[in-house]
């Protein structure tokens, strides 16, 4: 799998560390990017609370992930499911260039996986909790990275594919996430004036996340082919491309489903991180075939996958009324 360490020469392994320590450094303005973006969703009197939470985050996060976490998910496994290697994540000098380049490029994921729940507790949750929470959360994400990531996992093993992160790292904390929003419940006095989406406390916060979201993005989706040598950075230029134009489309169709009086910053900062998101064909046709040496035809009509937000806009439609989420 792309994620898997792999042996290069030095000139190689030198040009790819430095693209996966690049990719991750804007990955990690991911974390500014959510909380803006969720500060200016919840009221004045939080905004500080949320954009702390989402500070620790990376601090307790970080730290579980590097005592236990990147020795459970990607050292080497001896069964299929775990694997238990070396906590407090070290290296010799002849390794260290790939095992911290990476470590540093799996702790940007972690964190933006455990950031991705913070929406779904806002303004319901006590500060201690969460810092509690944000070490858990980091802990379980390194499982199912480890299955799919980890040469030795069993989804490794079956050979399945998850370039950009769309199942371990967004799908992880959308389940997450509806299952701690369904727990602690909706706001105090949320529903008490009816269903109609809560006023932006801080518009301005939220359009700097948007922001600071989009080019994060771009390390995200680019960073994912962990290198450029081997004609990876092909791919990246590639991968570039389809998030830039995915977000453009992704805000343009937004805007012209909404009349002009009634056009919604709320519901345009949606649709623009929506678009975000890697398309199946980048997943499918990505970095990692040609690693593999595989040959593929773009136009191929037997690539295909299941969209990753699968309906996203009913299944929200149809929680809307039960569960109230940040986008509430």
């Amino acid at each position: 799998m792309a994620m898997n360490e792999t042996s290069f020469d030095n000139k190689e392994d030198a040009n790819d560390v430095v693209w996966i320590l690049t990719s991750s450094f804007l990955i990690f303005t991911m974390q500014s990017g959510y909380g803006l973006l969720e500060s200016g969703f919840v009221s004045r009197k939080n905004e500080v609370n949320i954009l702390v939470k989402n500070a620790t985050t990376v601090l307790f996060g970080g730290l579980m992930f590097w005592a236990v976490g990147y020795g459970i998910g990607f050292d080497p496994m001896k069964n299929p499911y775990f694997s238990f290697g070396k906590f407090f994540t070290s290296a010799d000098e002849s390794h260290m260039g790939q095992r911290y380049s990476r470590f540093v490029f799996q702790l940007a994921y972690a964190t933006t996986s455990t950031a991705l729940v913070s929406g779904s507790m806002a303004e319901r949750t006590k500060f201690t909790s969460y810092c509690l929470f944000s070490a858990l959360a980091t802990a379980v994400y390194c499982v199912p990275a480890g299955w799919l990531w980890n040469r030795g996992g069993f989804l490794a093993r079956m050979e399945a594919v998850d370039i950009g992160g769309s199942g371990v790292v967004h799908l992880l904390g959308g389940c997450v996430g509806l299952v701690a929003a369904v727990v602690l419940g909706p706001r105090l006095g949320r529903y008490d004036t009816g269903t109609a989406p809560l006023p932006l406390g801080n518009p301005t916060n939220a359009l700097l996340g948007l922001f600071m979201l989009w080019w994060g993005w771009l390390g995200f989706s680019a960073g994912s082919t962990m290198g450029i040598v081997r004609n990876k950075w092909k791919y990246s230029a590639r991968a570039s491309v389809t998030t830039i134009l995915a977000s453009m489309t992704g805000g343009f169709v937004g805007m012209s489903m909404r009349t002009p009086c009634a056009f919604s910053c709320h519901s345009q900062l949606i649709k623009y991180t929506i678009g975000l998101r890697m398309t199946p064909e980048e997943e499918i046709l990505g970095p990692d075939l040609v690693d593999h040496d595989i040959e593929h035809d773009y136009n191929s009509p037997f690539l295909r996958a299941l969209q990753e937000h699968y309906r996203a806009g009913h299944t929200l439609k149809a929680l809307e009324s039960k569960v109230d989420i940040l986008r509430a």
